[in-house]
């Protein structure tokens, strides 16, 4: 391929054409290799951090409007779910990603022996 883009001085039989030189520069820049564009990730910023925003003013809002028993028993909940989180959801989702991560790096090196 790098051979089609490089030009022998004097050699005018092969010249780059506007759409050749928009291709190179695709290639060069690794636009291929992107997921998502620079927009789509500027969307799912925005949506993000207005959804925390959101759900902030909600908790606040509620939580206002709590008595004092309520609040205890609300609060209780909360570092309830938060130690489930941190102690047992968390460990799990790590095990899991390893074992996965561990499964693909040996089906790609099977491969790669293969070849060999």
């Amino acid at each position: 391929m790098d051979s089609y883009y490089m030009l022998e001085e004097g050699d005018d039989s092969q010249t780059l054409t506007r759409a050749g030189l928009y291709q190179l520069e695709h290639d060069c820049t690794g636009e291929a290799r992107k997921p998502l564009r620079g927009f789509v990730k500027s969307l799912i910023l925005l949506l993000l951090f207005a959804w925390i925003v959101l759900c902030t003013v909600y908790v606040t809002v509620i939580g206002a409007q709590l008595g004092d028993k309520e609040l205890q028993e609300w609060m209780c909940y909360f570092l309830a779910s938060l130690l489930e989180f941190a102690l047992v959801l968390e460990p799990l989702r790590a095990v899991l990603v390893s074992l996965y991560v561990k499964s693909l790096h040996w089906k790609l090196w099977r491969e790669c022996n293969c070849c060999r």
